[in-house]
């Protein structure tokens, strides 16, 4: 597939298409949101440089829906529209290294790829890497 990038004006009902196919993102910051709703009744949001990401080829078959979840859930609660990028034709893995102002955790890596219970494997795998190196344990 042909990659794009596209200056839209996203409407509530293109960020609601999108939510529909955002599937295997990190967890919602309700807080987040609401912020971001404020600065867009407030008209304060300013189209920014980083992208929405999608693996399909248009607003009309987005496929899956990559980042921009707090961006895309505050436009349909606001019911204000907002300008932005979207990046069509994205690779799936781009999820893992976009959105790094608000870091990645390994609980929302596993999560992207399916693992049920990804923040309890995430937080065991912690506590067996810990007692691998000998951490905690005493002799």
């Amino acid at each position: 597939m042909t990659e794009r990038v596209e200056i839209v004006n996203v409407t509530p009902q293109i960020a609601a298409t999108l939510l529909a196919v955002n599937t295997a993102n990190r967890r919602l910051k309700t807080r987040v949101v609401a912020q971001l709703a404020e600065s867009l009744a407030g008209g304060r949001f300013l189209l920014a440089p980083d992208a929405i990401a999608v693996t399909g080829p248009s607003v009309r078959d987005p496929r899956s829906c990559l980042n921009g979840q707090h961006r895309l859930h505050a436009c349909v609660d606001s019911g204000v529209p907002f300008r932005c990028i979207l990046y069509f034709g994205a690779e799936p893995g781009v999820y893992e290294v976009c959105d790094r102002q608000s870091r990645r955790s390994v609980a929302d890596a596993l999560r992207s790829r399916g693992v049920i219970s990804a923040s309890l494997f995430a937080a065991t795998l912690s506590v067996v890497y810990a007692y691998r190196r000998g951490a905690g344990v005493r002799r």
